[in-house]
């Protein structure tokens, strides 16, 4: 993810813990039903009905204990946990404690549960925190390592509390904001805590220019050349040309995609897609991380870490809650399409263009 990005993923395991969830919930019923069964089979004249129940019951819901043991064995892992709550539940069959048997392994699968949920709530938010990690970043550094300029972009932390934060560890470098945002209390936060300037995207390199001379007129470490190369470099990227189409490896055949017929491209279980504007799907060889740098930005986006979509297959937005933006594309993708949280003022920037 990176990824995981991904979100395609993160559907696939939500679905997938939730199929589970509900097999151990109807194992559970079924178990306690039988038990229930036996319960009342132990009043009757026929005693190997109950126990007949009961270990019906023990097998419905401890089935796949047993079965990890047996696969487990053979491999040499003695002390696995299975193997432990195999032995203790029927160790308790064998004695008669039927139910303590039966309420070993049912506790045991509802901790794996729970054990799983709580697994799969932090695979989502290490994504999440991962999406948040800016695609790359330019340092300029000064004599003996120290930061003469610090250029803040909403990329991965939000300027005003990055700046709050180097204020607070006594870190008092000329600091220029660039953002999106337009409010006047954020200008004022931004200017009350020292800042040089403040300037709106998309930012022309000259008025970046005047911001950096004043910023060098305030500290003698600040690199101006050093800048303006960073931003010739930058003004030479906007210039450049990008591929017009990709080699696609198919089986025994080699397909030429045309740029302009790519609706988008997505990672899903460690595998990368594109899909075509004709409904065409293919596997690719090329990360998103190569293909971001390969697509023209005017045309293209990455809206995740594990998503990158064109202009032209963008059909609706609708508005979610927590600021996320869900995106219906033609052709209609399969799984849900959404934009992350960290990308959403920039995305509605490029959709402006």
């Amino acid at each position: 993810m990176d990824k995981r990005d991904q979100e395609p993923g993160q559907k696939v395991l939500r679905f997938g813990t939730a199929v589970v969830a509900c097999a151990l919930v109807l194992r559970l019923a079924g178990g306690a039903a039988l038990t229930a069964c036996a319960l009342l089979a132990r009043s009757l004249p026929w005693a190997w009905a109950a126990t007949v129940l009961f270990a019906a019951a023990y097998l419905v819901i401890g089935w796949s204990i047993l079965k990890e043991t047996a696969e487990h064995l053979p491999r040499g892992n003695i002390f696995d946990e299975n193997l432990l709550m195999s032995v203790a539940s029927i160790g308790a069959f064998a004695l008669g404690d039927h139910i303590e048997a039966i309420a070993v392994v049912a506790l045991y699968q509802i901790g794996e549960l729970l054990q799983g949920l709580a697994v799969a709530k932090s695979k989502k938010s290490i994504a999440e925190v991962m999406d948040i990690r800016p695609d790359h970043a330019n340092v300029l550094a000064a004599d003996e390592g120290k930061a003469g300029l610090v250029i803040c972009t909403r990329d991965c932390l939000d300027g005003i509390r990055m700046l709050e934060k180097l204020r607070q560890d006594g870190y008092w470098m000329p600091v220029i904001i660039l953002t999106a945002y337009d409010t006047f209390d954020y200008a004022r936060s931004a200017l009350r805590l020292g800042a040089v300037d403040y300037l709106l995207k998309p930012v022309e390199p000259e008025y970046l220019k005047r911001a950096v001379s004043r910023c060098q007129s305030r500290s003698n470490s600040v690199d101006l050349d050093a800048i303006m190369k960073v931003l010739g470099n930058a003004t030479a990227d906007s210039k450049r040309e990008y591929k017009e189409r990709f080699i696609i490896r198919f089986n025994d055949r080699i397909v030429p995609v045309p740029t302009a017929e790519i609706a988008y491209v997505y990672s899903e279980e460690k595998t990368n897609y594109l899909i075509t504007f004709n409904c065409k799907k293919y596997i690719i060889d090329t990360s998103l991380d190569v293909m971001v740098e390969e697509l023209d930005p005017e045309k293209f986006f990455r809206i995740s870490r594990g998503c990158i979509i064109s202009m032209n297959a963008i059909s609706s937005i609708i508005k979610q809650a927590g600021s996320r933006l869900k995106i219906i594309s033609k052709p209609e993708a399969s799984f849900e399409m959404t934009v992350s949280r960290s990308r959403v003022d920039d995305f509605l920037e490029w959709l402006e263009r």
